[in-house]
């Protein structure tokens, strides 16, 4: 009988440390669940987050984008004044972009002046790309006239060599075609597509950058044309009744 008490006795203990176990095991998971619900937690409210449009980084980089076209456009204006600073951005921008790097300034503008709903919007560094191919378009488009209006025949292959690529960004510098990013790929698409295709091609592109630097996609360009067109339609059957 002792030892059958015994048994039972040391079945009971088991049984306890079993139960005890396995609810410290229970309590750590438990615990284990609310951290990695609470680091959850906080990444959601890190990402749900708004960003400030009114932060002091994001007014001064409205200020240092305004700042930066006015002097680029004073340097364009008086290039013989703005030091060597001044003459090496005036003669970097014409010579890689041609007379394209007239639209520079006005990018910059155009950067600071939406930089509050992009930054809201989240599109703040998309823009940086959609301005710099839009640039790079419209100096294809520029150096495509240039070569109709210089007398530039059919661009073929043999007309790819270097000695014409490098007199590009010299020529920029003199308001002469695309520069030296524009004037090269205008060559190769001229040879590639000739100038039907070159101009219909680069438009397209041109266009959709330009409508991505606005926020406006084509749906709503249309809406808008309509828009205007109604309006400007009620506003002249109006001067015929009076």
């Amino acid at each position: 009988m002792s030892e059958e008490k015994k048994n039972q006795s040391k079945k009971q203990n088991r049984a306890k440390d079993d139960f005890y176990d396995y609810d410290s095991e229970s309590v750590k998971s438990d615990k284990r669940k609310k951290n990695t619900q609470a680091e959850a937690d906080a990444k959601a409210e890190k990402v749900k987050k708004e960003p400030n449009p009114s932060s002091v980084g994001n007014q001064l980089m409205i200020v240092l984008f305004s700042v930066m076209a006015v002097f680029i456009g004073i340097c364009y204006a008086f290039a013989d004044d703005v030091g060597i600073v001044g003459q090496a951005i005036r003669n970097g921008l014409f010579g890689v972009f041609g007379i394209a790097a007239f639209a520079v300034p006005f990018l910059l503008f155009q950067l600071a002046l939406f930089w509050r709903r992009d930054v809201v919007s989240g599109a703040v560094k998309y823009k940086y790309i959609v301005a710099l191919f839009f640039l790079v378009f419209l100096s294809i488009i520029v150096h495509a006239f240039y070569c109709i209006s210089d007398g530039v025949g059919k661009i073929t292959s043999s007309d790819l060599v270097w000695s014409r690529f490098s007199g590009l960004y010299g020529e920029g510098k003199l308001y002469e075609g695309g520069g030296f990013i524009g004037g090269s790929l205008a060559l190769l698409l001229l040879c590639a597509l000739g100038y039907p295709g070159t101009f219909i091609f680069s438009f397209l592109f041109l266009i959709g950058f330009g409508m991505a630097l606005f926020g406006l996609t084509p749906s709503e360009c249309w809406q808008r044309f309509m828009f205007y067109r109604q309006r400007s339609r009620g506003v002249r059957r109006t001067r015929k009744a009076a």
